[in-house]
This record gives C-alpha cells, sequence and structure tokens, in this order.
C-alpha cells in the first residue's frame, strides 16, 4: 500500500480553512479533490503499464471513500480485477521469479512510478487549491485570504 503524508502546518492550515464551512462541503469538496488526485495517478499508471491487449490498462481505476464516523478520506488507485478478467496487475507491478522453462520478469512498477511522479504533497496541493477555490465559488462563499498560499 502506498500513502501520502501532508505536513503538519499545511494540514492545519487546511483544517481551519475546512471547519469555517459547513460538514457537507467539507466532504463532497474533499472527495473531489481526493478523486480527481487519484484519476491523475490513475491516468499515469495506465500511461505506464505495458500493453499487449489493452486489458490491463482499461481495468486500472480509482475509487474513493469516506468514513463519516472518524472523517477519514481514503483514494485508492487499483487494478480491479473484475474488470476485464485481469489478475495479473501484480505479477507485471513486482515481476516474478524464474520457474520452470520460464526465465522471469523484473517487473515493471508502472503503478508505483505514477504514484511517485504524481504522489507528492506538491502535486496534490496543485489539485486542492483550485478544486476547493471551485467548491467555494459555487457556493457564492468567499475564497479564504491566503488559501492559494496552502
Amino acid at each position: 500500500m502506498i500513502t501520502m503524508t501532508i505536513d503538519k502546518p499545511h494540514m492545519n492550515m487546511i483544517n481551519q480553512t475546512l471547519k469555517a464551512l459547513p460538514v457537507k462541503v467539507q466532504r463532497n469538496g474533499m472527495r473531489k479533490v481526493m478523486r480527481r488526485f487519484t484519476a491523475a495517478i490513475r491516468n499515469k499508471a495506465r500511461t505506464n503499464a505495458p500493453v499487449r491487449t489493452k486489458r490491463l490498462r482499461k481495468s486500472i481505476t480509482n475509487k474513493v471513500s469516506i468514513r463519516y464516523s472518524s472523517g477519514v478520506i481514503t483514494g485508492r488507485v487499483l487494478v480491479d480485477s473484475s474488470k476485464h478478467g485481469v489478475h495479473y496487475g501484480h505479477l507485471l507491478e513486482w515481476g516474478t521469479p524464474p520457474h520452470g522453462k520460464h526465465p522471469g520478469n523484473a517487473g515493471t512498477r508502472y503503478m508505483t512510478r505514477a504514484f511517485e511522479e504524481l504522489g507528492t504533497q506538491e502535486d496534490f496541493r496543485g489539485f486542492f487549491v483550485p478544486t476547493m477555490a471551485e467548491e467555494f465559488r459555487k457556493l457564492g462563499i468567499k475564497v479564504p485570504f491566503g488559501f492559494d498560499k496552502l
């Protein structure tokens, strides 16, 4: 599992900004931010994925979930094996050892590279600020001063 953390000063500023909003706006805004961010990583993983039949690329998907009790928002980018019958995504990601007459495979790290290229704190901020500012404008809420400096 790949995890991204946001440093404490930025998280405090984000929390202060969000606390001033209704809970529904907080959840919808953060869900939209996470959906856009994971979609960008998903698209990069699709680009990085090896192509033979295009089934692997089509099966790479992103999902966002919210635990309402704790307020935790989780974004995942994964190979959905139920789509297109792809059950070998992990083998192409991590490789296989030699076995029998098969020489093995070194692995392509298509998912890891996508996250490393787009999964930084700065990249997340690049999605967070414009998406939340868009949500503020939609609701007629003035964008808080200094919000674009997050």
